[in-house]
């Protein structure tokens, strides 16, 4: 081998050595950005699901409290018919005992009043009888003096 072919094979190799460094630090470098790249998405990712879940945590306790208070509002409602339903019921019942009662009342009034009368009549008749048989033992008495 001569001098000068010597010469370019070292310089070949020289180049390639540069290249091959160059290329291994552009691969590193390329290799350090896609990991810092990927760590960065990753991590944006995690923050952003991360978001998503309290966001979406947040709207199940507001729906959970939106509907447990709708629940609330609908026992309440219902409880305040089924009150409501009661003092209706309960006034109708008082109603039904006081238009009974005075059925009833009005009923031993009207028979207290057959009864007061039945006894004015017994009593009216009783006296006509007393009178009447006063009469014929007057009547008696005044023809056994005549005789």
């Amino acid at each position: 081998m001569d001098h000068f072919t010597n010469r370019n094979t070292l310089g070949k190799a020289d180049e390639l050595s540069d290249n091959e460094l160059h290329r291994t630090s552009e691969l590193s470098d390329n290799e350090l950005h896609g990991t810092s790249e990927l760590s960065d998405n990753e991590l944006h990712g995690t923050i952003e699901l991360s978001d998503n879940e309290l966001h979406r945590t947040s709207e199940l306790s507001d729906n959970e409290l939106h509907r447990t208070s709708e629940l609330s509002d609908n026992e309440l409602h219902r409880t305040s018919e089924l009150s409501d339903n009661e003092l209706h019921r309960t006034s109708e019942l008082s109603d039904n005992e006081l238009h009974r009662s005075s059925e009833l009342s009005d009923n031993e009034l009207h028979r207290t009043s057959e009864l007061c009368d039945n006894e004015l009549r017994g009593t009216s008749e009783l006296s006509d009888n007393e009178l009447h048989r006063t009469s014929e033992l007057s009547d008696n008495e005044l023809r056994g003096t005549s005789d």
